[in-house]
């Protein structure tokens, strides 16, 4: 049983046939028709496929014309519009190439030599178009003449009719390595074995062992003890790359580290104490100390990360160690929200610390404005405090970890 796009074919195809005979029996001075080179429905692999124009002048030999080519700009779009190198018209045919998306485009053309043939179907341009249309969309090609004049300046009388376009699935939703996902979606079109990167490394998702380039490894961040998800958003820790989860080198507890949505995190590490000779002797930082990086903010932009602790853990303090924009030496500093504007304010309730920074000022290392923060501290506890319960799950943490300091 035919369907309603076979009896669209079918029609097209009849008109196509009397059309022609119609033109042929009425002899006119000059015709001009549409021709398809690749069969219907378009099988372009890159969504892009040809046209050609033609004409026959049986009682005259063309001297200029000027042509209008209208179509549906939301289902094709003219990429270039050429001429065939023994046509009379090549070198001298002008295309107006700003209206290629706007669905009316105008070209026009004078002949440089006269014809050999004057009965010969002859190509006077070659239009290569792009599909933007989904597959099931469908676009006419209309030929609309302003002018035709022969050798003679005199008008030749011409004709033209309409040549529709049917996308297929074959031109917009090919499926090159045939694994399922359609090529225009598929960062690895020709590997069937991948289809995301979610990181933009180069290396597609089931072969890089860091999704979200983030520094952690992926079957670290898949082991924390929410299913994966440490910040409790439904989405897996390591395709986000604003949010990592590691483990602390004995394997005490998982912690998260959440920058803003728009923004990166890299360079994540859990680390050991910076400078144990001389860190605050009444502290202690049985989490260790956490390196990151935040990205894409503006220079000289605030921004706030958020760090997830285990329901157990007690938390009073948040140190750094490093430069600061009044003592250009490292040292330790407590880094409070105390100013309004910098340091960590921390909910002991839901075990929460939020870290605000602004680019190049206190709590950032680097004390120049380059668009991004990076930061080494850890929280702190009085040397009275509990410090945290075994997680439940095992395993290392990709050569990431947390240390503890010796008092």
């Amino acid at each position: 049983m035919y369907n309603l796009l076979n009896i669209k074919r079918i029609l097209a195809i009849v008109y196509f046939i009397f059309a022609s005979l119609f033109v042929i029996s009425r002899a006119q001075a000059g015709s001009v028709w549409i021709v398809i080179e690749n069969p219907q429905p378009i099988p372009s692999t890159d969504g892009t496929f040809e046209t050609e124009l033609k004409f026959s002048s049986w009682d005259a030999d063309m001297g200029a014309y000027s042509i209008i080519l209208h179509y549906d700009p939301t289902v094709l779009q003219i990429i270039q519009v050429s001429v065939p190198s023994q046509s009379v018209f090549n070198g001298k045919t002008f295309a107006d190439e700003g209206s290629f998306l706007s669905g009316s485009t105008q070209i026009t053309a004078f002949q440089v030599q006269n014809r050999s043939d004057q009965s010969a179907l002859e190509t006077f341009a070659t239009i290569q178009w792009k599909v933007l249309g989904e597959s099931g969309t469908s676009s006419n090609i209309a030929v609309e003449i302003k002018s035709m004049i022969d050798v003679s300046s005199k008008s030749v009388e011409a004709m033209s009719f309409n040549r529709m376009i049917y996308i297929e699935n074959d031109s917009v939703n090919k499926d090159s390595d045939e694994d399922g996902i359609p090529d225009e979606d598929d960062a690895f079109a020709n590997d069937p074995n991948e289809s995301l990167d979610n990181d933009g490394d180069g290396t597609g998702d089931n072969a890089d062992i860091d999704d979200d380039n983030d520094g952690i490894r992926d079957n670290v961040e898949n082991a924390h003890p929410n299913g994966g998800d440490g910040n409790n958003d439904n989405i897996l820790d390591s395709l986000q790359n604003n949010v990592t989860s590691l483990r602390s080198y004995r394997g005490l507890s998982y912690v998260t580290i959440e920058s803003p949505m728009g923004t990166s995190l890299s360079n994540c590490q859990a680390t050991d104490n910076p400078s144990p000779d001389d860190s605050p002797a009444e502290i202690d930082f049985s989490y260790g100390f956490f390196n990151f990086t935040i990205s894409g903010i503006g220079p000289g932009d605030s921004t706030t990360l958020k760090l997830y602790f285990p329901a157990d853990a007690v938390l009073e303090t948040y140190y750094k160690y490093g430069r600061t924009p009044n003592n250009q030496t490292d040292h330790w500093y407590e880094f409070l929200y105390d100013d309004g504007e910098t340091g960590a304010e921390i909910d002991s309730i839901n075990k929460i610390i939020s870290l605000h920074f602004v680019d190049a000022k206190r709590g950032d290392d680097i004390l120049t404005q380059d668009s991004m923060v990076v930061d080494l501290g850890g929280p702190g506890t009085s040397s009275t405090a509990n410090t945290p319960s075994a997680a439940t799950s095992g395993g290392d943490n990709g050569g990431c970890y947390i240390g503890s300091l010796t008092q």
